[in-house]
């Protein structure tokens, strides 16, 4: 468990975090997403919006996942991270 003292949520930055929320997830995607560490420190409240569509949820859950390709991109090609997670996040900015 993670020490809630050190972490404060990596979204909203005012509740201390209390769990992991991997960005790509499903059954598949949710491994690679540890493997890989698609993953941030998040409170209840951000991974409840996250995981039940609120619409602050999907559009958080949108940033992160373009944000964690363009990181991914920064030393692998686009097709290797489309092979890996089976989308373009980025697609509209190309």
């Amino acid at each position: 468990m993670m020490d809630q003292e050190l972490y404060m949520c990596e979204v909203c930055e005012m509740s201390p975090a209390v769990t992991t929320h991997e960005v790509y997830y499903g059954t598949a995607n949710r491994k690679v997403s540890i493997k890989h560490k698609f993953q941030v420190k998040i409170c209840a409240r951000c991974h409840d919006a996250a995981h039940y569509k609120i619409s602050v949820g999907h559009d958080m859950n949108m940033e992160l996942r373009k944000q964690f390709q363009r990181e991914y991109e920064k030393n692998h090609t686009k097709e290797e991270f489309i092979k890996l997670i089976g989308q373009d996040y980025l697609r509209e900015e190309r």
